[in-house]
């Protein structure tokens, strides 16, 4: 911080940090040194996780494309095993940049000055005439010295998300809180369902001003009634609530109120298990969320080992009978669905065994499912195919799995916040 004294007061910034009721927002300098600028630059931007890219952008194998984050080139490439890889886009050779534009279903990566290639796990495969004309080795000169240097990367929910300097906690660490919250309302089996538009959600905002004024514009709604009175006609400004803290990575705004007007029947799509009482208020407030939080934690180890065993299953439960979903109704069908809910009902009965003296109030109502799912399941065994038409009986019971799928993602998110995952 000593670096950032030498240019903003340190009284100015301690006000900062005050309480709500005490503090101002950042001074001037903040917004208009370039010094500043630079030192703000590595110690968000560089040093941070940052979000450079959708995954969808690149969609086939050999897909690469170059992406410039405050002056630093990247290259985001799909590689052979349909993993995202992240580069720095400079040959290792004389630091010409290699690419300029999408390229698609490409086996190698060529630099255009030198042509030295790589492949797409960022290892030099080629020196043309390294060692002279003809020669493309040179003794001594050893390729895997020269490998592309790689960025600390992962994907998540489709973001391909950075960490330039390689210095930050690990990722699964960094983004837990957020993760965790979100599991609350968004089971994890609809994540994967994710994919963005053909554009991949990019568009360019040029804006006369600091970055962090276009930011903040976005994480207040105070400005809501004058500057968009439409919006605030069913979305509030007293609907709005602050997202901070999480702890200190994550910042912004939520409401509690999506009600969308839509013409006639119209309505938005909605992810097949999202919560039914949520679908219009997501979130509770800070102090009810606080309190739920506070309930959940203290797991003793044998009832931490239980919950694990319930997520397990659950989370194995869940695509259990995906398969059967799109197939047409028969009866070899209808039976394949019954041997796999007979073999889930053995499961769930060692499962309620296991809970069932567990007074929390959590696993009594994983309890409740399993055994009102028990007796379904044995219900649906009684069934004989020669009772109803192949096609009723195989509709009825996949809607009865579905219903219990989307119940279980509703204790699957509960389970992984009990668990602090």
């Amino acid at each position: 911080m000593s670096e950032i004294y030498n240019i903003v007061d340190k009284k100015k910034l301690d006000v900062v940090k005050k309480p709500i009721k005490e503090a101002h927002g950042l001074p001037n300098e903040c917004y208009t040194s370039k010094e500043y600028t630079l030192i703000e630059r590595k110690k968000l931007f560089e040093d941070k996780w940052v979000v450079i890219g959708v995954a969808s952008c690149l969609p086939n194998i050999g897909d690469f494309k170059p992406f410039d984050l405050l002056g630093i080139p990247l290259l985001l490439v799909r590689n052979k095993k349909n993993k995202i890889k992240v580069f720095h886009n400079i040959c290792s050779h004389r630091g010409s940049k290699l690419v300029t534009e999408f390229c698609k279903n490409k086996n190698i990566i060529r630099c255009p000055y030198h042509s030295w290639s790589y492949n797409l796990d960022g290892d030099l495969i080629a020196t043309p005439h390294i060692g002279g004309m003809n020669k493309h080795r040179s003794p001594g000169f050893k390729n895997s010295k020269s490998n592309l240097k790689e960025i600390k990367s992962h994907v998540w929910l489709d973001l391909i998300i950075v960490n330039i300097n390689n210095n930050q906690i690990p990722f699964e660490k960094y983004i837990k809180p957020l993760d965790r919250r979100w599991s609350k309302f968004w089971p994890i089996k609809d994540r994967k369902l994710i994919r963005h538009s053909n554009d991949f959600g990019y568009f360019k905002l040029e804006a006369k001003c600091n970055w962090k004024f276009a930011i903040e514009n976005y994480c207040e709604s105070y400005h809501l009634p004058w500057v968009h009175p439409g919006l605030n006609s069913y979305s509030k400004i007293e609907d709005h609530y602050h997202i901070q803290g999480l702890p200190n990575r994550f910042a912004g705004q939520g409401t509690t109120v999506y009600s969308p007007r839509l013409k006639g029947k119209e309505k938005f799509p909605c992810f097949p298990n999202w919560p039914k009482d949520k679908e219009n208020i997501a979130e509770k407030s800070v102090e009810t969320e606080e309190k739920e939080s506070e309930k959940t934690e203290g797991l003793t180890d044998a009832q931490r080992s239980s919950a694990e065993a319930v997520a397990n299953f659950l989370n194995e439960d869940i695509s259990r009978y995906d398969k059967f979903y799109d197939y047409p109704p028969s009866r070899s069908k209808f039976r394949a669905i019954k041997a796999a809910v007979k073999g889930a009902t053995a499961q769930k009965q060692v499962l309620l065994g296991r809970i069932s003296q567990i007074e929390l109030p959590l696993f009594q109502e994983v309890a409740g499912f399993l055994k009102s799912s028990i007796v379904a399941d044995e219900k649906s065994q009684k069934i004989m195919p020669t009772t109803l038409p192949s096609a009723r009986q195989t509709f009825a019971l996949t809607s009865r799995l579905k219903a219990e799928g989307k119940q279980e993602s509703q204790l699957l998110g509960k389970i992984t916040i009990a668990l602090g995952k």
